[in-house]
């Protein structure tokens, strides 16, 4: 309760908060001034989540951040530096490439190989499989007549050996035969000292040869042999010549 006013104190009592606003209807309290929070009994509310705070300046849309002056574009990829291009294409500054080396003067094969390696083969190949792969050279090649005369040359070396060979046991056999009915050890002993140094006298003749040949075809000479060169050139229709 306020006190009553007195005129001849000269000054009005103080009013109590709230006093001269009128009552609203339902006992609700009057709006707060313009820029302050409202309050329901007293109470601020919280601010609701996903929406930014009175006053903060809205977010991008999308919730995508500029980058920073400087930093790579969104991805995490930056260009090359200027002057820096691309890697080079293989082949173009990259790994080395092979440069094929300068052609053989015989030509080339239809066997994929070297006229050389393929000849020098089909002799070395003679102390291991006999005439299987000079055969074979000599048919399956079709163009290069120097590979071609050289496989026929191991196999008229092979024939010659086996022909060699089967003399060889006839004349054993007639010897032998003539030396047991002689009945005399000295003529026997003779007869088989005599057939076993032609036999390596042959065998050491045939095998030195067949290293010439070898050596000869490795190196890309044309080595024309006695006797069998003549047949050998006939099978493959005339002597190679070469390209240069």
């Amino acid at each position: 309760m306020s006190e009553p006013y007195d005129p001849a104190q000269g000054v009005p009592p103080a009013s109590p908060p709230g006093a001269g606003v009128p009552p609203q209807p339902g006992g609700y309290a009057p709006p707060p001034a313009p820029g302050a929070p409202p309050s329901y009994g007293g109470y601020a509310p919280p601010p609701q989540p996903g929406y930014p705070p009175a006053g903060a300046p809205p977010p991008n849309a999308g919730g995508y951040a500029p980058p920073p002056p400087g930093a790579p574009p969104y991805g995490g990829y930056a260009p090359p530096p200027p002057g820096a291009g691309y890697p080079p294409p293989y082949g173009y500054g990259g790994a080395p490439v092979a440069t094929p080396g300068p052609p053989n003067r015989w030509g080339p094969t239809s066997i994929s190989m070297e006229p050389n390696v393929a000849a020098g083969l089909s002799y070395l190949s003679m102390f291991f499989l006999g005439p299987i792969v000079p055969i074979v050279f000599f048919f399956i090649e079709k163009s290069n007549r120097f590979l071609k005369f050289h496989a026929a040359q191991g196999i008229l070396i092979s024939i010659a050996g086996f022909v060699f060979g089967i003399g060889l046991i006839i004349v054993s056999a007639i010897l032998t035969a003539l030396a047991i009915a002689s009945q005399s050890g000295a003529f026997i002993g003779l007869v088989f000292g005599l057939l076993s140094l032609i036999e390596i006298v042959v065998g050491l003749g045939v095998a030195g040869l067949v290293i010439w040949a070898i050596v000869a075809a490795f190196s890309n000479q044309y080595l024309k042999l006695p006797v069998i060169g003549n047949i050998a050139e006939k099978w493959v229709g005339g002597p190679a010549v070469p390209l240069f």
